[in-house]
């Protein structure tokens, strides 16, 4: 039995959408060591998460973690904290000077599974081609400064290899154009990254309550 520790972001819980997706996603960050998963919670067969709350510096360095919430108590809190102290993350600038970034939240699960499905879970959820990475990072990079006009041409210039890629290439064109007020493109590539059922399932789940707002607002302003 091997361990698999996944981490979920959710990315300035009070901005706009796309910067609240859950990703999920490790991807974002320069570098994301994996917590250990405790020992004697694996030799008892334990599971849970940890929920941390951090602010980020300008040099891109996380930095004021603190435990939001975990379950079970005390079992795999620090080594949360600990891998996540060691993360790096792109820089945020403003008006040419970086920034700190405050109030990040970041969900680890700690769940134990058998090597073949860990195999395929793990490899489902990982963006590996470095092109795709960077031009993610750039995208991410344009929405944090409100530029969501070249946001979105550097996201549509993504070129995905994978299934999962596509779907998570999808889900960001439908977050930046829900955010550029475009509804009906929001919600086409929306509905084909929900339709692939490939999104981890924090992502799935956001994507298809940001839809069925999507669809009520399209609907209200077609009566």
């Amino acid at each position: 039995m091997k361990y698999l520790v996944l981490p979920l972001f959710i990315l300035l819980s009070s901005c706009s959408s796309l910067k609240t997706m859950v990703t999920t996603e490790q991807e974002y960050s320069v570098n994301t060591p994996q917590p250990e998963y405790p020992v004697e919670a694996a030799q008892k067969g334990m599971e849970g998460y940890v929920k941390l709350r951090f602010d980020i510096d300008e040099h891109g360095q996380p930095l004021q973690i603190r435990v939001l919430e975990s379950s079970p108590a005390n079992i795999f809190e620090q080594s949360a904290v600990t891998a996540l102290s060691k993360w790096h993350f792109p820089k945020k600038i403003v008006n040419n000077l970086a920034v700190i970034q405050q109030n990040q939240t970041i969900k680890f699960d700690f769940e134990l599974r058998d090597s073949s499905k860990s195999k395929i879970r793990k490899n489902d959820h990982i963006i590996k081609d470095p092109v795709l990475v960077e031009g993610i990072k750039k995208t991410f990079n344009f929405v944090t400064n409100n530029n969501l006009e070249q946001a979105l041409s550097t996201a549509r210039t993504l070129k995905p290899t994978t299934p999962y890629e596509q779907a998570f290439v999808d889900r960001i064109l439908g977050l930046i154009y829900a955010d550029s007020g475009d509804t009906q493109n929001a919600i086409n590539y929306l509905t084909k990254a929900v339709e692939s059922q490939l999104l981890a399932k924090d992502s799935q789940t956001d994507t298809i309550k940001r839809l069925a707002v999507l669809k009520s607002k399209s609907s209200n302003l077609s009566q």
